[in-house]
């Protein structure tokens, strides 16, 4: 079984960022992208699917303060390592999209594939995109005191 991560809200100004952790049924899921392909229409009717046929999924969040503190790529390692926490199936591989191993230091390390564009490219990995992207999105809404 392979776990897709993906992370979203590295590059925004504020906010939180989330890692998605997904593995994957045996159906496919028509639609997976990269989640910033899609409408956000499209990811939000996404979202229930994923998380009905996922075998597993889980995601990972780290507060502006917490990336204050630590910095960026400690808190990478950190929400990679909260999303990871919550699979519940066994895996064989990790694809991590990007070429940074985020779990490099954890004992997962050694399950890690790193491949730049994978979101576009791995199921579960475009699965984890759009469910990370939908979260924090959703977040951002409601701390939207403007809307």
């Amino acid at each position: 079984m392979i776990v897709g991560i993906d992370e979203v809200g590295r590059g925004p100004w504020a906010g939180p960022i989330v890692f998605g952790a997904v593995v994957l049924g045996g159906e496919t899921i028509e639609g997976l992208t990269d989640s910033k392909k899609l409408t956000k229409k499209k990811r939000e009717s996404l979202e229930p699917i994923i998380m009905d046929e996922a075998s597993s999924y889980g995601l990972g969040w780290v507060s502006a303060e917490e990336i204050d503190t630590i910095g960026l790529t400690k808190a990478c390692e950190l929400g990679c390592r909260r999303a990871l926490e919550q699979i519940t199936v066994p895996y064989t591989q990790i694809i991590l999209d990007g070429i940074v191993n985020f779990l490099k230091d954890t004992g997962k390390g050694r399950y890690v594939t790193l491949m730049k564009q994978a979101d576009l490219l791995v199921p579960s990995v475009s699965a984890a995109s759009i469910l990370a992207k939908v979260a924090r999105d959703r977040y951002m809404q409601e701390q939207d005191v403007t809307s």
